[in-house]
């Protein structure tokens, strides 16, 4: 039985989100390409976890609830 999104750790989400064929069921001619698009928002995120440690969203009490990438 396979997991749903919301049971994959952050790593696994990633790498899910990161596959072309994750977005659409539909069958698309083979010029459109999601890949493109996404290796460089992938870049750009690795980037800005890169440059700046700190990205989270906080919790009410202050505390990051998302993974901080080292």
């Amino acid at each position: 039985m396979s997991k749903t999104i919301l049971q994959l750790d952050h790593k696994d989400a990633k790498e899910f989100f990161l596959r072309e064929e994750s977005y659409t069921s539909v069958k698309l001619p083979s010029y459109i390409k999601f890949s493109p698009l996404i290796e460089k928002i992938s870049a750009k995120l690795d980037e800005n976890l890169q440059g700046d440690k700190k990205i989270c969203r906080k919790n009410e009490k202050g505390k990051c609830i998302y993974p901080i990438y080292q």
